[in-house]
């Protein structure tokens, strides 16, 4: 139950420290959480592509997905040792280069499959978007070359094909993880907390509501 309510905090819809629950209660009974975040095209379009219109470094998504790590795992808690990968840009750097095979040799054996379980999701996510940024960004540079092309044109039908082929593999590819709080911060993360973001719980024992609203983004 505290991850759950963790992911309040984690989307900055309230204080770390209103998401403490009470001490003393095992209990909390049937309760349901409900998060979503609301995303327009133009910030679809930035978790993609930079304000130059070209593809988002790979280095961004990676810290995002780390940055949601740091969120949702408290120090502290058992599995604690997930943050020091997530935290660390040198350790982060030297797992890339040794690769997930040499990962026993640098983490004790009881932490190994949590770890490499985090960087699995984050290396895949991160390469999945990026290469979905690719044919959106051709497809943008196309239509800003060619106003009031007809959607028959061949090139922007094959162009098209590509972008619906890139999201396709997205989906066909998605890992369980992303479907858990931490796709949904990452994703919050990437696109700087501008969606409009909303929590609800609602249990026996615990009623929480929060919202905000979209952010504007800086000149």
């Amino acid at each position: 139950m505290q991850a759950d309510v963790d992911v309040a905090s984690a989307l900055g819809l309230l204080a770390a420290g209103e998401t403490s629950l009470r001490q003393g209660v095992a209990d909390f009974g049937r309760t349901t959480v409900y998060a979503q975040l609301e995303y327009d095209d133009d910030l679809t379009a930035s978790l993609f592509l930079g304000p130059d219109g070209k593809p988002r470094p790979l280095e961004e998504y990676e810290n995002a997905g780390r940055g949601a790590i740091q969120l949702l795992v408290r120090e502290g808690a058992d599995d604690s040792f997930r943050r020091r990968p997530a935290m660390d840009d040198d350790l982060w750097a030297k797992m890339k280069s040794a690769g997930q095979a040499q990962f026993r040799f640098m983490f004790p054996e009881e932490q190994v499959g949590a770890i490499t379980a985090d960087y699995s999701v984050i290396v895949w996510w991160s390469q999945a978007l990026r290469s979905a940024a690719e044919p959106l960004a051709a497809m943008h540079a196309f239509l800003k070359t060619h106003p009031g092309l007809s959607p028959d044109e061949p090139e922007y039908r094959q162009l098209r094909g590509q972008l619906a082929k890139g999201l396709a593999a997205v989906a066909a590819n998605t890992k369980e993880e992303f479907g858990r709080p931490w796709g949904l911060v990452a994703m919050d993360l990437a696109t700087a907390r501008l969606a409009d973001g909303s929590i609800t719980i609602t249990g026996p024992r615990l009623a929480l509501s929060a919202k905000r609203a979209k952010a504007v983004a800086a000149p």
